[in-house]
């Protein structure tokens, strides 16, 4: 009763979602410079060097778009596409009434695995996602001219999500029908079209071996992902689509082999990180809600249940057990720690270079930003909002992966003087807790500003509060 009236009151206030409000400072530069330059190379931005935007061909720029201008209609929207397709393929099916048939359109988009990563952990991938069921659908009916229009829609939106119907449509081609390869026809237009400029020229073919680099696909880098393959929830996961699998088959009419590509790509991304964890949960929710529309059966509804409603503490988000969290985002500019970022940013002028200190990660890409890494976004944009160049940011940090390349993070004061002088930074942002690690460092006697982030409003959100780190911001001697 006290959850249910603080989302009341929630509703009645203005009121912002923090997590999604941080998760937008990620993907919002990559519109504004597109917006603001007006062209695809950019200059001293993400890089202390011209960088061509064209290079992050893992990114859309409409799906970005979508996602900056439109917010929790986004959403929203998304989620009405889910809905929508949902309803109307249970009521092309024969075998169920009325009463049953909204019954299984509430289990299929009410659970908390649709919510979270709709509403929750939502982003621009988000439109690609929930086309994931109504083109599985058209693959099973062969309305391979269909999927192919919705296919070409969502890899536009988000890049990732053609890998997936990439999968489903090789598998319906190997297994079943060849044909099926029509469906696969704008996917490839839209791969050509962001992947050939990158096979041309030195340059370019480097940058495309780095992006394969940091998902662990082709040689070496400098730091190492966390395999997914050894935690106890990757197993929980995996048995669970075991089990389904294993169900669908014994009660089956026909097979439908595109059951087993959830299981693979998920067995995939375990070695080859292509994508994040939450767009597997809804491809697996998608294919599996096509499997037991079409052949029925309670063994199986039991599992896609237990699949649909993960625990949210299996999420790794506590804040996520609070559903009042789930609430529009607004525009960051209304953002409470925006506002506190900015101010905090206030007397460094502009056109200055601002260089944020990080220890070294040691080789772990979960060490990167010391888990700070929202803030780092949060900076970073609204540096970008006042012409002043912060680095490293993230996209840095991932193109500039290999052994030899730029180096952004520090051990001691006399690597940190080094980057600063690398970049010609005036101005340097550095945790409390690092730079009571760095007493000897004469070059950090001019503090400007602290940001105590347990004085800024987060809201419902002080799990994230609490993690992040008080900021000093020095005018730099060097």
């Amino acid at each position: 009763m006290t959850t249910l009236n603080a989302l009341l009151k929630k509703i009645e206030t203005p009121h912002y979602s923090v997590y999604g409000a941080l998760l937008s400072c990620f993907y919002l530069p990559f519109v504004f410079l597109k917006d603001k330059y007006q062209q695809d190379t950019v200059q001293n931005v993400l890089f202390k060097r011209d960088f061509k935007l064209s290079r992050l061909f893992q990114y859309s720029y409409l799906g970005h778009k979508f996602y900056a201008c439109l917010g929790f209609k986004y959403y929203f929207f998304c989620y009405l596409v889910l809905l929508v397709s949902a309803s109307y393929i249970v009521a092309t099916q024969q075998q169920f009434g009325w009463l049953s048939s909204c019954a299984l359109v509430l289990a299929l988009c009410v659970n908390t695995v649709s919510l979270y990563c709709v509403f929750y952990k939502s982003n621009y991938n988000t439109l690609g996602m929930v086309l994931i069921l109504p083109v599985f659908y058209l693959l099973s009916i062969q309305a391979y001219w269909f999927a192919c229009i919705l296919a070409t829609i969502a890899i536009i939106a988000s890049f990732s999500s053609g890998i997936f119907m990439l999968a489903l449509i090789g598998l319906q081609v190997l297994t079943k029908d060849v044909y099926a390869l029509i469906s696969s026809l704008g996917i490839g237009c839209v791969l050509v079209w962001k992947i050939a400029p990158l096979l041309i020229g030195e340059e370019q073919k480097g940058h495309l071996s780095r992006i394969l680099a940091i998902i662990g696909a082709v040689g070496e880098s400098k730091y190492h992902r966390n395999k997914a393959v050894w935690s106890a929830q990757f197993y929980y996961w995996i048995s669970l689509n075991l089990l389904f699998i294993i169900t669908y088959l014994i009660h089956c009419s026909v097979v439908n082999y595109l059951v087993f590509t959830p299981l693979g790509v998920s067995l995939l991304n375990s070695k080859i990180r292509f994508a994040d964890i939450q767009h597997f949960w809804m491809f697996a929710i998608g294919v599996y809600a096509g499997i037991l529309i079409q052949d029925f059966n309670s063994w199986s509804l039991l599992l896609f249940l237990a699949i649909a409603n993960l625990p949210p503490r299996f999420f790794g988000d506590n804040k996520f057990t609070e559903m009042s969290d789930c609430l529009p985002v607004l525009q960051v500019q209304d953002f409470a720690v925006f506002r506190a970022v900015e101010q905090f940013l206030k007397s460094v002028p502009e056109n200055a270079t601002v260089f944020h200190a990080h220890r070294d990660p040691q080789g772990m890409y979960n060490r990167i930003f010391q888990g700070q890494k929202e803030i780092v976004d949060v900076i970073f944009y609204a540096g970008m909002q006042h012409n002043v160049a912060v680095y490293p940011n993230y996209w840095a940090v991932l193109i500039d992966c290999k052994q030899g390349d730029l180096d952004y993070f520090y051990k001691d004061s006399a690597e940190l003087f080094a980057r600063l002088t690398t970049f010609n930074a005036e101005y340097m942002i550095i945790s409390s807790v690092d730079r009571e690690h760095l007493k000897d460092a004469s070059f950090l006697n001019n503090r400007l500003a602290i940001l105590d982030f347990k004085q800024v409003d987060f809201d419902a959100c002080s799990a994230i509060k609490h993690r992040l780190n008080e900021l000093e911001l020095y005018k730099v001697a060097l």
